[in-house]
């Protein structure tokens, strides 16, 4: 099997975005996450997948703590920059990213498991943040994206394939909350 076509093969699954963060000295190591899923509800547990070439590998592996989490949309630009250019981050940067998430998962490290190209590491969780109602930030075909742009899609999609001739759509937002709200609850999407 060719990587690519199993690459691209999971890029049109869409997941929910995370950052794990480990405390390291002063700073924060961190690392854009979309292979996290929860395990256990008694005992509380959840995985996460971390590739062993990874620069950020040693950081994670030896580490006992971590804090997992769940980003909103509001946070692309911080999620780019981890995933891109910058692995470290300050408590002062950490109390702005944590305003602006969704919740945050204090996990301790029960497990890790290599399998194939990856190390698996089993979290227990210990204590769980207020939880914020925000959308999520979703990765889909290699893209941060929000829920709206997913439904927008979708609802595109839809209306391709129901041979609906719509070049443009312009709704303001209550329109447009209001038609997606009424298309889906008549087609049962």
């Amino acid at each position: 099997m060719k990587l690519n076509k199993f690459k691209l093969a999971l890029s049109n699954y869409p997941t929910g975005i995370v950052c794990v963060f480990s405390k390291r000295k002063k700073l924060y190591e961190a690392i854009i996450v979309n292979s996290f899923t929860s395990v256990s509800l008694k005992p509380p547990l959840v995985l996460w997948s971390l590739d062993k070439n990874s620069s950020k590998f040693n950081a994670f592996k030896n580490s006992k703590d971590q804090m997992i989490v769940l980003l909103s949309k509001n946070q692309k630009k911080f999620a780019q920059k981890i995933a891109f250019n910058k692995d470290k981050v300050s408590d002062t940067e950490l109390k702005k990213i944590l305003k602006s998430s969704i919740c945050s998962l204090y996990c301790t490290k029960l497990k890790k498991i290599m399998a194939g190209d990856h190390f698996t590491f089993f979290l227990k969780i210990k204590k769980i943040s207020n939880i914020k109602t925000l959308k999520p930030l979703i990765y889909y075909k290699k893209n941060f994206l929000t829920i709206c742009v997913i439904v927008s899609f979708l609802l595109f999609v839809k209306l391709r394939f129901l041979s609906i001739n719509i070049k443009y759509i312009y709704l303001d937002k209550k329109k447009y909350h209001k038609f997606c709200t009424n298309f889906f609850r008549s087609c049962r999407i």
